[in-house]
């Protein structure tokens, strides 16, 4: 089925914890992405509540049917100064042809101006406001045509006050109540004894009490002389019934005419009309599907659905659509069956009823069977890669780009594999600084700012506050193991690892344009570097460059992470766990033995760590330069350039001596001070090991020692 109408933005002021924010551009795929708690829920709740209010086709005193509860609270509505304020929730809808056509038609009558107008239009939008007012009572209040290439030439097709809305309101409450009043005029007339006279009269007075500010001043007379303190005669009993007759006429004219001056269309139409409740009935057309993130659980009725396609000749086919977006997305073969109990179908995944299923598969199926049992044109999902698989997650979600093409999409997520793996053009950031706010990303330019050659992924730059680069993937082990052993969380602090390979990608990774990227989208870069064997003046130049383009960098005091694990006790737990696993005794594994152990091996390390400050300091490198200039034959230039070369080799040759005396006295000074501090950190935790009876690799070894 072809889309009716098409969500091109959404405004949203004052609902819940949102303030103003606004989802523009929106396409068929739109993803909202954010921490816990940011307000993406409260986006999509705002997009449900609009269509399950127009869906109604009434244009004031909104009410839900009956099984979708309450609209609105006082609660959900902005506060300032503990006051609550109206909210709006205003959503501009792309009309196919045929809903244009139909606007068109049904304006004709009453509004001919206004048919001809908007049939003027090129690709003409739809913008309908939905108002609350502070009593948390819902109207329309405005529906306005507008065209994106003539932003100034606005089409009202109808607007409602606040006090006219009141009127509607309390016209329909007073035709409710009315009816409520005839019955029991009717049924005391019936019913009245001498006895109970002062009964009849308080349940009278009461009612009438409760609607005696709305009635015509002639019938508030009546009932008090009706509920007066003479006796119930003849007179009263005639008195009754003329009350009740015109209760009666009164409740017609209510609805009728719920107002009682005519509502502000553009200088056409007398009163009341009936096209905009027409139009309304076309905007809440479309089925829509909102999937929160406490999903109901597959059940009988979803059996029930399936096996009817199944007994169906008609159904086979959509059943084998099911079925195979089932497979292909959770890998799992989906039969269904009557009951061997009788009463109800049941569901089977892999030859196991479905209540028995882990539950991404479970969520998963939830998700799955919405779309392909509904066939919504619109769809609200929360978080549908809940309790999936990172690699179910990337056919989740590839499912749902799908999908896209027939049912628009507004999704929120957590997972930054559909971040990542998408082609998407719409998504959104929805933050909470106090209060909720929507920004549509850039993707596009991220693309072009920030080169793939990075390696960094899409949802780096989006999904998190700061970024943490380090070397590589054990220093981002050890800080999350870290973490997790002192009780924090990165993700609740919005913090992302981008992996650099090795410090001299730093200046790579610290390029103008990633960092004048990240600076605007307000994401805090930091780079974490070793130390190795950097001279204090070469950490001061690091600094300051990074300060320079924007960044913050912090050089550890020790010559890398593995240094900071080089800890007797810890080690010595460490060494303990792996012996046991390894079906040895650990009890002989003491702190002392272990602190006797790094003395012994760093001792040894002493030249490894003076032969790797002398080859840093002589790796330098000495080439030929990348154009020879000069006059002359090409051979006799490069013939220069070579002698040039070999001169300074030469020269450090001469000076190697020197500069190996010069680099043992700073390797002495600082050995004395501190040597865990300078001595290479992996190589003396492989050693310790070693001493003990077992290799320690470095990728998979020094992860584990910040839990001991």
């Amino acid at each position: 089925m072809g889309r009716v109408v098409k969500i091109h933005r959404v405004e949203i002021r004052n609902f819940r914890a949102v303030r103003s924010a606004v989802l523009d551009d929106c396409g068929d795929l739109n993803v909202l992405i954010g921490q816990n708690n940011a307000g993406k829920s409260t986006v999509l709740e705002a997009i449900s509540l609009f269509f399950r209010a127009t869906a109604t086709g009434e244009l004031a005193d909104i009410r839900p049917p009956e099984r979708d509860g309450t609209f609105l609270q006082i609660a959900d509505l902005h506060r300032a100064d503990g006051r609550p304020e109206p909210a709006d929730i205003s959503v501009d809808l792309v009309l196919s042809r045929d809903a244009l056509r139909h606007i068109a038609i049904v304006l004709h009558p009453e509004a001919p101006l206004l048919a001809k107008k908007i049939q003027d239009r090129t690709d003409p939008i739809l913008r309908v406001t939905m108002t609350a007012s502070p009593q948390a009572h819902l109207r329309i209040s405005r529906m306005v045509v507008h065209s994106p290439d003539a932003p100034n030439s606005d089409v009202v097709l109808f607007a409602l006050t606040y006090a006219e809305s009141e009127k509607i309101r309390i016209s329909r409450w007073m035709a409710a109540t009315s009816l409520e009043t005839v019955a029991s005029l009717t049924h005391w007339m019936r019913q009245i004894k001498k006895s109970d006279e002062e009964d009849a009269r308080e349940g009278l007075r009461e009612l009438i009490g409760r609607i005696d500010t709305h009635l015509p001043a002639s019938l508030v007379e009546r009932y008090h002389r009706l509920i007066g303190p003479a006796g119930w005669d003849e007179e009263r009993r005639d008195l009754a019934q003329q009350l009740v007759t015109e209760m009666r006429e009164l409740v017609g004219t209510l609805a009728r005419d719920p107002l009682s001056h005519t509502i502000k269309t553009p200088g056409e139409v007398p009163k009341l009309a009936a096209y905009p409740a027409s139009i309304l009935r076309l905007v809440g057309s479309p089925s829509v599907l909102h999937l929160r993130d406490r999903r109901d659980p597959v059940g009988a009725e979803e059996a029930g659905r399936l096996l009817r396609l199944k007994t169906q000749r008609s159904g086979r086919e959509s059943l084998k659509a099911v079925q195979a977006a089932v497979k292909a997305i959770l890998g799992v073969d989906l039969e269904t069956f009557e009951s061997e109990h009788g009463g109800s179908a049941e569901i089977d995944l892999d030859g196991f009823l479905v209540q028995v299923n882990g539950a991404g598969v479970r969520e998963g199926l939830r998700v799955i069977l919405g779309r392909e049992l509904e066939e919504p044109q619109l769809m609200l999902v929360e978080e549908p890669e809940v309790h999936l698989h990172p690699a179910l997650e990337v056919s989740m979600f590839e499912y749902l780009r799908k999908a896209s093409a027939t049912t628009q999409l507004f999704v929120t997520t957590h997972s930054t594999n559909f971040v990542d793996t998408a082609a998407m053009r719409n998504v959104y950031l929805v933050r909470r600084t106090p209060w909720v706010t929507v920004e549509r990303l850039d993707v596009e330019r991220a693309t072009e700012v920030i080169p793939r050659e990075l390696g960094m992924r899409l949802s780096s730059l989006f999904m998190y506050d700061r970024l943490l680069f380090v070397e590589g993937p054990t220093d981002e082990d050890i800080l999350r193991r870290l973490a997790t052993t002192l009780g924090v969380d990165p993700g609740h602090g919005s913090v992302g690892f981008v992996q650099m390979g090795g410090s001299r990608n730093t200046g790579y990774y610290a390029n103008a344009g990633t960092i004048d990227f990240l600076t605007r989208r307000r994401v805090k870069p930091v780079f974490l570097i070793d130390r190795d064997e950097k001279t204090p003046g070469e950490v001061e130049e690091l600094r300051d460059k990074l300060a320079k383009a924007g960044a913050t960098v912090h050089v550890l005091e020790q010559r890398e992470l593995e240094n900071y694990l080089a800890v007797p006790r810890a080690l010595a737990t460490f060494i303990q766990k792996k012996r046991r696993d390894g079906g040895r005794d650990g009890g002989d594994v003491t702190e002392e033995k272990v602190a006797a152990a790094l003395e012994k091996c760093g001792a040894e390390l002493r030249t490894i760590t003076l032969r790797k400050r002398v080859v840093k300091a002589l790796r330098d490198p000495v080439a030929i330069p990348s154009r020879l200039d000069g006059d002359g034959e090409v051979a006799h230039l490069l013939e220069g350039a070579i002698r040039t070369v070999i001169a300074e080799w030469e020269k450090r040759r001469e000076e190697a001596a020197d500069m190996v005396e010069r680099e043992a006295r700073d390797v002495d000074h600082a050995w004395t001070g501190d040597w865990r501090a300078v001595a290479p950190g992996d190589e003396l935790l492989d050693a310790v090991c070693r001493q003990f009876g077992f290799a320690s690799r470095r990728t998979r070894t020094a992860p584990r020692w910040p839990h001991c």
